[in-house]
C-alpha cells in the first residue's frame, strides 16, 4: 500500500472530500496529490460547489451546512 492510498483510505473512512491548503489549492479523494507536491501543509477539508468561476467546486476546512 501506498502513502496516497493510505492518505486516501483515511480521508474516505472519516468522512472527508480530500485535502486543502491555505494558498488555495485543493483535491479530492478520487485525484489526490495531482500537483505532484508534497502535501506535508496539506488538511483533510470537505467538497463545497461554487456557481461561476474557473472550478465548479472547493475543499474547504468545514462542512457545508445542507440546504433544505
Amino acid at each position: 500500500m501506498t502513502v496516497k492510498e493510505i492518505i486516501q483510505k483515511w480521508l474516505r473512512e472519516n468522512g472527508y472530500s480530500g485535502l486543502y491548503n491555505e494558498i488555495g489549492c485543493g483535491c479530492t479523494v478520487e485525484n489526490l496529490m495531482l500537483c505532484g507536491e508534497s502535501c506535508e501543509n496539506c488538511q483533510p477539508g470537505y467538497n463545497v460547489f461554487y456557481a461561476g468561476g474557473p472550478h465548479n467546486f472547493g475543499i474547504q476546512p468545514k462542512k457545508p451546512v445542507e440546504d433544505l
